[in-house]
């Protein structure tokens, strides 16, 4: 065609427009610098014919339908900085070439079929301070080289480093272990550094860390259910650093320390609950600190009882779990001590109507649980009672087939809310923000 001809061309902006087709094979804008054709309805695969435009610095090929691998032949685009192929249907094993292409700053592989692990080669890449791998069929541990990486480029003060994978599941094994992605992604994921945390902020502040031992010791913070739910990097490189997480204050826990040499004193450390200091200085492999009954939140050395009605909830059983994430998700004072709060009642109706109707066996046991929870929370908080249509809610029916909810029929995660002309009154709580997979909310 005649725009083949324009040899000159260094910049070419197609996006967010309806074309279709495939991208042309022969492509000639030899002096090309920046491509974009994001969001539009192309198809097919990604020309190997690419690699000819040896100027390019940016690729944005996002939001379309192409298919099939990414051609080995983009590895002679040596001046390429970012690359965005999000959000097609690509598959097959994350390209390693790309850890060679030393100037790229940004990658943006998120939303395809990729599968195997996360090359190492990526941590080669000096100045990578953006890497998206979520919604990918990505599996396994980061290597610590790329988690090294990360750290360092965190240390500069210049850049903000973004890295996220398929690293969060609220009950279950996440596809990629990561102890350095700055957000994790995954079925019915929190995004535990964004937003109010209505639960408890546990933080973890290391200090005093000898230079000769930063590259020896790690710790881990782990539940009553050993789950680990925040840990240091692999390696700590700082010799003061602080790591928070938002948590349940009904929980119990322990903090770790491991020592890869088995030489030298334990980190030292001070264990901080909302703005107050429970473990201080400690220099000890292991620490614990759980819910105390008589103080009502977390004291060391403690890992009580929580009552509901003089009805004691022991720790490790099952209803204390399901307990401790509703907890979590909507905060002590109104889970446990405010009797007319909509998420004590919905609380209520978990613990006590529910816990028998589905096997803590099943893999999204948990999750279901969850999802309950904050539909019974809509009924309370929105007047269910008085609904037009509240068809099968607060009852032992599966929430799918509960008036307006729709869920994904592999997994039945909720997908749509529909609760349009039913007569809702109140107030609609945060907790809605926790169903991260719905793709409608409709309370028009």
């Amino acid at each position: 065609t005649k725009i083949g001809q324009l040899k000159m061309l260094q910049e070419l902006y197609m996006s967010f427009n309806k074309f279709d087709g495939t991208i042309p094979p022969n492509i000639a804008f030899t002096s090309l610098v920046t491509l974009s054709l994001a969001k539009n309805n192309l198809e097919g695969n990604i020309p190997k014919d690419i690699a000819r435009l040896r100027n390019l610095t940016s690729i944005n090929l996002s939001k379309n339908d192409l298919k099939e691998r990414i051609p080995e032949e983009l590895k002679e685009l040596k001046n390429l900085q970012v690359i965005d192929l999000s959000d097609n249907k690509l598959w097959g094993t994350l390209p390693s070439f790309l850890g060679n292409l030393i100037l790229l700053k940004e990658i943006r592989l998120h939303g395809n079929d990729f599968d195997g692990s996360i090359p190492v080669s990526f941590s080669g890449l000096p100045d990578l301070v953006e890497l998206r791998l979520e919604n990918n069929g990505i599996r396994g541990k980061v290597s610590d080289k790329i988690c090294h990486h990360f750290e360092t480029i965190r240390q500069r003060s210049d850049v903000k480093p973004y890295f996220s994978t398929e690293c969060a599941h609220p009950f279950l094994s996440p596809q990629v272990d990561c102890d350095c992605c700055t957000t994790c992604d995954g079925p019915f994921l929190r995004r535990f550094h964004d937003g109010i945390c209505y639960g408890g902020n546990i933080e973890i502040v290391i200090k005093k860390v000898k230079k000769s031992s930063q590259q020896r010791q790690f710790w881990l913070l782990r539940d009553s259910s050993n789950h680990t739910v925040i840990s240091s990097p692999p390696r700590i490189h700082k010799r003061k650093s602080s790591y928070s997480i938002c948590a349940a204050l009904t929980d119990c826990y322990s903090v770790e320390i491991f020592d890869l040499t088995k030489i030298g004193a334990p980190l030292s450390f001070d264990v901080i609950v909302n703005n107050s200091t429970i473990v201080k200085s400690r220099n000890s492999r292991r620490v614990s600190f759980g819910y105390s009954t008589s103080k009502k939140t977390l004291v060391e050395g403690a890992c009580g009882d929580v009552y509901l009605f003089n009805d004691p909830i022991p720790i490790r059983t099952r209803r204390r779990k399901i307990l401790n994430r509703l907890v979590k998700l909507s905060g002590y004072e109104r889970v446990i001590l405010r009797q007319r709060a909509p998420q004590h009642k919905a609380a209520l109706w978990i613990l006590d109507e529910t816990i028998n109707i589905f096997q803590p066996s099943d893999l999204l046991f948990y999750i279901r649980v969850e999802q309950r929870y904050i539909l019974a929370l809509l009924y309370y908080s929105l007047n269910g009672e008085h609904w037009f249509h509240n068809t099968h809610f607060l009852t032992a029916m599966h929430e799918c087939s509960w008036h307006g909810i729709t869920c994904d029929s592999n997994e039945n995660i909720i997908k749509e809310v529909k609760l349009a002309d039913n007569n809702l009154t109140g107030t609609l709580p945060n907790e809605i923000g926790e169903l991260y997979a719905i793709e409608t909310l409709d309370l028009s």
